[in-house]
């Protein structure tokens, strides 16, 4: 049986009281190879500008709690699976090959979100509401469905496959509800700003059973 003290010792947390930035000896094969942190009080990053730092292609080993914020640019990453659960300020993950956000930690109030040139597809996963700026541009994203229902900041979405700006004008204005459809209430949005229509993405088959039986979009959706 375990004496007080040695018990209060295996379940002490790991904290660091400071930043975190990865440095080419902290990378074995790939992976990172550090203390194991429970939580760090500052910044986590690496920045690809240093020698051998693109080397690391997986978050495998990341402290468990971001206090500060994440900024890893440049790596070669292809998933967030394996990095920290919780993420307190800024999230940025840019010029990587990340395709969907699985691994995506708990963000905590953060202000800046940032996966933009990656190989994002789709939004799954994303937080519901963001307080602060979101940018996804220079993905492969063709719908902004599986995102944020609101953005309260700027929603960046230039340079993805298809045109996204009045999507992301219109979850910047307005947003959605739980439980709306989202194609739907954005019908209604263009409508009401008398968007072209072909502006969007729309599902196929989506105009011919909502726009055209909409006695010009106003009467039917109460606009």
């Amino acid at each position: 049986m375990l004496s007080y003290f040695e018990f209060i010792n295996e379940n002490k947390e790991n904290v660091l009281d400071g930043d975190l930035k990865i440095t080419p000896d902290m990378i074995v094969d790939g992976k990172l190879n550090i203390p194991r942190y429970d939580r760090i009080k500052g910044t986590f990053e690496a920045d690809a500008d240093i020698e051998d730092i693109k080397s690391l292609t997986s978050l495998e080993g990341s402290p468990i709690i971001i206090e500060g914020s994440f900024y890893f640019n440049g790596i070669g990453l292809t998933s967030l699976e394996g990095g920290p659960k919780e993420v307190d300020k800024d999230f940025v993950c840019t010029r990587s090959n990340i395709s969907n956000l699985k691994g995506l930690p708990i963000l905590n109030n953060v202000k800046h979100f940032d996966l933009s040139q990656n190989m994002l597809t789709t939004l799954e996963g994303a937080p519901k509401v963001v307080p602060g700026f979101f940018t996804v541009g220079y993905n492969r994203l063709t719908s902004l469905e599986d995102g944020p229902k609101k953005v309260e900041g700027l929603y960046g979405v230039k340079g993805n496959v298809v045109d996204l700006d009045v999507e992301s004008e219109w979850l910047q204005d307005e947003g959605y509800e739980e439980g709306e459809n989202y194609y739907i209430e954005l019908l209604k949005y263009c409508i009401s700003k008398k968007f072209k229509l072909s502006k969007v993405n729309w599902p196929e088959g989506f105009l011919d059973t909502n726009a055209a039986k909409s006695a010009g979009g106003v009467i039917k959706f109460d606009l």
